[in-house]
C-alpha cells in the first residue's frame, strides 16, 4: 500500500528543491553581507571641510554588526553597525585647521586626506543659484591667485543629473583657474570673498535644482504644506528634500543661503507660509534654532507669463522681506541688479554674491548696520501728502534728483504714480488727484524701475502698506 500518491510525491520533491534553493540563496546573501565593505556616506571625500566649533558626525555602511573604528585628528571612536549595516560615530568639536586625515577601519580601510576644519556654507534654491560663471557678467581675468585661497567647493547633485553626467562618487574640489567657468556663480563668487576675508578654511556645499518649487524642498512628512500647492509634474512633494537636503543634515553648517521663488509664482500668495515652514525645517534638521538664513530676493523680470497672477513677483519679494522678521533671517535685495529687459536668468550675479558676502561678514561680526539698505518703517499722512519714514540707523537715504517706483492710493485703493522727494531723511509723496492718500507701495511690480539707495549704495527693498492688494 502506497502512503502517498504520485502527485503528492512530486509536490514534496518540488518543495524540497525550493527549500534547498532558498537556503543557498540565503547563504549567498549572508555571505555578501558578511563580506560587505565598510564605506562612508556620500558627503565625505578628500579635501572636504568640516564645520569648526561644532560636534562632528561621521557615518556610513558596513556589514550588519561589523565593528567600525574611525580616527580623526588624533581622536578615535568605535562602534558596531546595526542590523541594516548602518553605523555612525560622533567626535567633539575641533578648532580651525587643515591637513587632517580621516581613517575608517572595518574589514577594509578607508583613508581620506587633506581634511580641514573651518566654516561651511550651504547654498540652495533653483536655477539662478545654479547658473555657472561662464553665463554671468564675471570676467575670467578677475580670478587671479585662486590657488592661495582656502576655498573648497562641493556639489550635491540629484540622482537623475548624476546619471546623465555619468557622475560617480563624492567630489570636493579645491579651486583653481582651470575650473572657474563651470563653477556655480553665486556660491563660488560668494565663497571666494568669504575665503579672501577669512583666516580659516571655507567650504561651500551647493545643492540647487532648476525649476524646483519650494514644496519640493520641504519634507513630505508635512502634508499640510501640499494641500493647496501647485507642484510641476517633474517634481513631487519633498523630492529635493530627500535627494539634496537630507543627505547633508548631519554635517553642521555655519549658515544657509537660499535663492528661490520663480517656480512659486502661480501660488505666490502661499509663499510666505511655505518659506517660514522651510526655514523652520532647516533649523529643526540642523538642531540649531538660531541657524542664520540668508535670502536672495527675486530680481526684476520683464516677461512674466500670462498664466501667472498679477504682481506675483512682488508678492514673492514681500514674502521674502517678511521672513526677515524671524530672528537671524537676512535679505539681499536685487531689484537693481538687472536691466530693463531682464530675463529669467539675469547674468548680473557678481553684485549679488558681493552683497551676500558683505552681509554674512557683518552678521559674523555682530554689526549689521551698514550692511543692508534703508528699511521702511511706516507712512504717516500730512494733509494731502504721505510721508515715508525709514530706519536711518541702518543706512540713511541717499539723495536723488529723480525718484521712481512710488505709488499712492486713497481709500478706494486705486494706485497712481506719486511725485517723490527726500526731505530730512524722509520720502514725501503726493499726487494732485489723490487729496487724501492712505496707502503707499514701492517697486510693487514684476519689473520695477525704482532705484532708491542708502548712503552705502545698497537698495531699498520693495514694500506695500495695502494688505488687501498683497493677497
Amino acid at each position: 500500500m502506497t502512503l502517498f500518491g504520485s502527485q503528492t510525491k512530486a509536490f514534496i520533491c518540488t518543495g524540497a528543491r525550493v527549500f534547498v534553493l532558498l537556503i543557498i540563496i540565503s547563504a549567498i546573501s549572508c555571505s555578501e553581507k558578511v563580506h560587505a565593505k565598510v564605506s562612508l556616506a556620500e558627503p565625505f571625500g578628500d579635501d572636504m571641510v568640516l564645520q569648526r566649533g561644532a560636534p562632528i558626525t561621521v557615518w556610513g555602511d558596513a556589514a550588519p554588526y561589523e565593528r567600525v573604528s574611525v580616527e580623526f585628528a588624533n581622536q578615535s571612536c568605535h562602534t558596531l553597525a546595526d542590523t541594516t549595516g548602518k553605523w555612525v560615530v560622533r567626535f567633539h568639536s575641533f578648532k580651525a585647521g587643515s591637513g587632517y586625515k580621516l581613517t575608517v577601519k572595518g574589514q577594509n580601510s578607508i583613508e581620506l586626506k587633506r581634511i580641514a576644519c573651518g566654516d561651511v556654507w550651504l547654498f540652495s534654491g533653483q536655477s539662478n543659484m545654479a547658473i555657472s560663471i561662464s553665463q554671468t557678467d564675471s570676467k575670467f581675468s578677475d580670478f587671479k591667485g585662486l590657488e592661495h585661497l582656502p576655498l573648497t567647493m562641493y556639489y550635491q547633485l540629484p540622482p537623475l543629473v548624476k546619471k546623465q553626467l555619468r557622475y560617480e562618487g563624492t567630489f570636493w574640489s579645491k579651486i583653481s583657474k582651470k575650473i572657474v567657468g563651470n563653477q556655480q556663480a553665486i556660491p563660488f563668487l560668494c565663497g571666494l570673498e568669504l575665503a579672501g576675508l577669512s583666516k580659516v578654511p571655507v567650504g561651500v556645499m551647493s545643492c540647487p535644482c532648476a525649476g524646483a518649487p519650494i514644496e519640493s524642498f520641504i519634507s513630505s512628512k508635512n502634508p499640510v504644506v501640499f494641500r493647496n500647492s501647485y507642484i510641476p509634474p517633474e517634481f513631487s512633494p519633498g523630492s529635493n528634500y530627500e535627494q539634496l537636503i537630507k543627505p547633508l543634515i548631519k554635517l553642521p553648517v555655519k549658515g544657509v543661503i537660499w535663492y528661490q521663488g520663480e517656480s512659486n509664482l502661480i501660488n505666490a500668495k502661499d509663499y510666505s507660509v511655505l518659506l517660514r515652514l522651510f526655514i523652520h525645517q532647516l533649523r529643526t534638521d540642523w538642531h540649531n534654532s538660531q541657524l542664520p538664513i540668508y535670502l536672495v530676493q527675486l530680481p526684476c523680470y520683464s516677461k512674466s507669463p500670462h498664466m501667472v497672477p498679477a504682481y506675483s513677483w512682488a508678492t514673492i519679494r514681500q514674502a521674502q522681506q517678511r521672513a526677515t522678521r524671524l530672528k537671524n533671517v537676512f535679505l539681499v535685495v536685487t531689484t537693481d541688479t538687472s536691466g530693463k529687459a531682464a530675463g529669467l536668468h539675469p547674468p548680473e550675479k557678481k553684485a549679488i554674491a558681493h552683497r551676500l558676502a558683505v552681509l554674512i561678514r557683518a552678521v559674523q561680526r555682530g554689526k549689521t548696520r551698514g550692511a543692508t539698505g534703508p528699511r521702511f518703517v511706516r507712512a504717516i499722512r500730512s494733509r494731502e501728502k504721505l510721508v515715508c519714514l525709514f530706519d536711518t540707523r541702518l543706512s540713511p537715504l541717499r539723495v536723488s534728483s529723480v525718484i521712481l517706483g512710488f505709488e499712492i492710493a486713497g481709500s478706494a485703493r486705486k494706485f497712481k504714480t506719486a511725485r517723490a522727494q527726500i526731505t530730512h531723511g524722509h520720502v514725501v509723496l503726493s499726487n494732485r488727484n489723490i487729496p487724501r492718500p492712505c496707502f503707499v507701495r514701492y517697486n510693487w511690480a514684476d519689473n520695477p524701475e525704482g532705484r532708491l539707495y542708502g548712503v552705502n549704495k545698497l537698495p531699498l527693498a520693495p514694500f506695500n502698506t495695502d494688505k488687501c492688494s498683497q493677497n
